[in-house]
């Protein structure tokens, strides 16, 4: 999730959950955006941000040092403070929760395995949780002076949350088992969850040196706008392959591939996209690299 939507559900959890604990309320607000603030790597360049977003913070070890914290301020008959860092573990762990439902990866298990995990069941902007954090902040602002309304408001919110995060890896394993059963031959498969529909996902297919992406409805089975790519990673230099950005995107997406090569007289220019994420026609990732006639890179554009 982006950080806005953690805010939003963690302002709308607590609202009506710990109306008499002020303290516990604004751990678990922080809580469910501090994890976030990874993305303050960035100041320190494109590769910084991509080794650290959603890696430390976004782990059971942070989750487990911060708990440590907050037993260590209860026992020390601190419990004002107490009570803000178990707010915090609350809330970092629903935050950890709802990043390993998205695409990206979390490397939730850390220090214990550094491998990144993602469920694929939600993007990471999804309208439907949007939109009833929205309905509930509103309706929370309207029966503000009814404590006992106050609470039900939370408590609906979070089953609903639950229920629909539930029913969206439902949804996402029939769209797997669909993709599967239509698949001649098994290879790499990607399949991401879209914005607006629940039922909506992103397939990516690779075969036969062939990328072959289509946009599923996960109730009809239904695949439309498909489109197949020639991969050119078999004529990509040795010398673009072994360049820190191409090896971070590789290592983060099966499905980064080389998709044009450019030639002219001053040598050659080549062109990589990551084929999973294709929501809002996003660039992020890709990466040009221009060669001269001797082979070395002159140029590389990034986005990220």
């Amino acid at each position: 999730m982006d950080i806005a939507t953690h805010a939003l559900i963690g302002t709308a959890t607590a609202a009506g959950l710990f109306q008499t604990q002020p303290a516990l309320a604004v751990g678990l607000v922080l809580g469910n955006v501090a994890p976030d603030l990874d993305a303050l790597s960035r100041v320190a360049g494109k590769h910084a941000f991509l080794r650290f977003h959603q890696t430390y913070t976004h782990s059971a070890g942070a989750i487990a040092t911060v708990l440590a914290v907050a037993v260590g301020l209860l026992m020390a008959g601190i419990p004002v403070w107490g009570e803000l860092a178990i707010g915090l573990v609350v809330g970092m762990a629903m935050h950890v929760g709802l990043d390993l439902a998205n695409s990206y990866g979390v490397k939730c298990l850390w220090p214990f395995s550094q491998k990144r995990f993602a469920l694929d069941w939600i993007f990471f902007i999804d309208a439907f949780i949007v939109g009833l954090c929205f309905v509930t902040l509103v309706a929370q602002c309207l029966c503000q002076t009814d404590k006992n309304l106050l609470r039900w408001s939370s408590i609906i919110f979070v089953t609903a949350l639950m229920l629909y995060v539930g029913l969206r890896s439902v949804i996402a394993g029939r769209a797997k088992r669909l993709v599967n059963s239509a698949s001649n031959q098994r290879g790499p498969i990607s399949i991401i969850p879209t914005t607006w529909s629940p039922f909506r996902f992103l397939v990516c297919r690779q075969q036969n040196g062939l990328a072959d992406t289509f946009t599923l409805d996960a109730r009809s089975g239904l695949e439309t706008e498909g489109e197949v790519i020639a991969i050119l990673d078999e004529n990509v230099p040795e010398t673009v392959t072994q360049c820190r950005e191409w090896q971070v995107m590789r290592s983060l997406s099966a499905f980064f591939f080389c998709l044009e090569i450019d030639s002219n007289a001053e040598g050659e220019t080549y062109t990589f996209r990551d084929l999973r994420i294709r929501n809002f026609r996003t660039k992020f990732g890709k990466l040009t690299c221009q060669l001269d006639n001797r082979g070395v890179i002159q140029r590389k554009t990034w986005d990220v």
